[in-house]
């Protein structure tokens, strides 16, 4: 793994990270109006305190060039000790959709396969007491995607977050956010399935690394989780919930949010009224592919196949290809010309797509590409 905290920049980050009153905002506002990190040791109290950061906090900041910090030094320790890869808000390796959030997390702590943060991502979250039906749903809809290029991201909670984890990790690569340090496992039940989650995946955490489970800083971790992805599907959710501030960040980061419907008198309901307010209705993972353009679009970058690669199509793809490459059709338009009911149809158009060769147009029609 890769482990670049031996960098000047690592360093300014994680000793701003540990005054004090510091908000990932106020780092976010420094580095979006001054460039680099690196740039305060150039900057005056007062430009701070222009971009909206207080003055007792400015000082602090102003100032950190003499900070000492034993602390910094022992977790500094700690990160090479365990291999842990420390990514910041310049690193090119820091996803870019978390980067675009409103307070981003100046500092992630990784552990695992970091390719997997370059691929198109979608959060399954819900309630952590769920149904038997659910954690199946959940497992089956991770696995599924994941097994079409997708990284699935959760938050490493009992029930429905851990057997999202789990079926991802079957077919492809899965993303557990923490909401304590990366050397606290929480819940300790689950630490059996983290070398499973490792094969492909990985865990991230904002959080220092030997940080117990605070209850504080989990609302705080769903940020990371719906901003990391596309979109977020929410399986069974509590009216007062974790899923549901999930959920209502998503929304906040003009992302996608899907739910899948329960029944009425279940308590975890929540669902449906996300449904009744604008959430996408999901029965499969073809519902969360087909209703997010920008998933397919790096999808594509994903899957893209070398160059004279010879892509054998299925005998139902076949016919579906062939009428697009005559003209431009819509899913309606080809529904009234092949012989299989619409469900086929989408796994058809799924397939052409994931082996780039075809493109769906903002018409809603389909192209060669």
């Amino acid at each position: 793994m890769r482990c670049n905290i031996d960098s000047q920049l690592i360093n300014v980050y994680l000793k701003l990270k540990s005054i004090k009153g510091v908000t990932p905002r106020n780092i976010s506002l420094i580095v979006d109006n001054f460039g680099s990190i690196e740039n305060i040791f150039k900057l005056k109290i007062e430009e701070l305190i222009n971009i909206g950061i207080k003055e007792t906090i400015a000082k602090e900041i102003i100032n950190i060039n003499q900070l000492k910090d034993d602390f910094v030094d022992e977790q500094v320790k700690l990160i090479k000790k365990h291999n842990i890869t420390v990514l910041v808000l310049e690193d090119e390796n820091y996803p870019l959709e978390l980067r675009n959030i409103y307070d981003p997390p100046p500092v992630l702590f990784a552990y695992g396969n970091l390719e997997c943060l370059k691929k198109p991502k979608i959060a399954i979250v819900g309630a952590r007491k769920s149904s038997e039906r659910a954690k199946k749903i959940a497992a089956k809809i991770a696995s599924d995607l994941a097994e079409a290029g997708i990284n699935i991201v959760s938050g490493f909670a009992a029930g429905v977050d851990i057997n999202a984890h789990i079926g991802a990790a079957e077919k492809g690569s899965t993303t557990a956010v923490f909401g304590c340090g990366l050397l606290t496992v929480y819940p300790a039940a689950n630490k059996r399935y983290l070398k499973k989650i490792l094969e492909n995946g990985m865990i991230i955490s904002e959080y220092w690394l030997n940080e117990p489970p605070n209850w504080y800083n989990f609302p705080q971790r769903n940020r990371i989780i719906s901003g990391l992805s596309l979109g977020t599907l929410v399986v069974e959710a509590s009216k007062k919930s974790g899923s549901l501030i999930t959920a209502k960040l998503a929304l906040e980061q003009n992302r996608e949010l899907y739910a899948i419907p329960t029944f009425p008198d279940s308590i975890n309901v929540a669902t449906n009224f996300l449904i009744k307010n604008g959430a996408i209705l999901v029965e499969n993972y073809l519902d969360i592919i087909e209703n997010t353009p920008q998933l397919l679009i790096n999808l594509k970058v994903i899957d893209k196949k070398e160059q004279g690669n010879i892509i054998e199509l299925t005998d139902k793809s076949k016919p579906v290809y062939d009428l697009i490459s005559q003209q431009p059709l819509s899913s309606n338009e080809l529904i009234l010309k092949v012989n299989m009911d619409f469900m086929e149809l989408m796994t058809c158009l799924t397939e052409l797509e994931l082996n780039n060769l075809i493109k769906r147009g903002l018409d809603g029609k389909y192209y060669i590409y």
